[in-house]
């Protein structure tokens, strides 16, 4: 795990998976963006991530639960950003970075249709009935990023 956590190599990795942007995110999303990458490399929170991803059983499914934990965390703690343009930059954005953490523990391959897919899963997740599933799997995750962590 110790090689998931050495942050700058994995954000360029996760910023390589993403799908090509057309426009720059402003100064106050980018805050977002770092926020996403602080809460995913976070040792104890990366290990409920990956313990999540491979419960899902299909790796994209448990790609898109988890980076809908994330985002659900990064949603919370925003305050005076439009939430459907917070909720399209940091979805992808955690998206990418949970993606490449999982490839990091060994879970999948990434390749160029990994994050559309898990954006796709993510958003039939939210219309379908996982939420309830999503809410359980996520409950011991949530809980850790409610403690505060050292360094942070």
């Amino acid at each position: 795990m110790d090689k998931m956590m050495e942050g700058k190599p994995m954000a360029d990795e996760a910023e390589q998976a993403m799908p090509e942007k057309s426009m720059q995110a402003p100064p106050e999303l980018q805050r977002i963006g770092l926020a996403v990458q602080k809460i995913v490399y976070n040792p104890k929170i990366a290990d409920g991530l990956v313990q999540m991803i491979q419960q899902a059983g299909d790796p994209i499914q448990g790609i898109a639960g988890a980076t809908m934990v994330v985002l659900q965390k990064i949603m919370q703690s925003a305050k005076g950003i439009d939430p459907e343009q917070l909720s399209v930059i940091a979805g992808t954005a955690a998206a990418a970075h949970v993606a490449v953490l999982a490839q990091a523990a060994g879970l999948v391959k990434l390749n160029d249709k990994t994050i559309p897919a898990v954006l796709q899963a993510m958003a039939g997740q939210g219309q379908g009935g996982q939420q309830e599933q999503q809410a359980q799997q996520g409950g011991m995750i949530a809980q850790q990023m409610q403690q505060p962590t050292q360094g942070a």
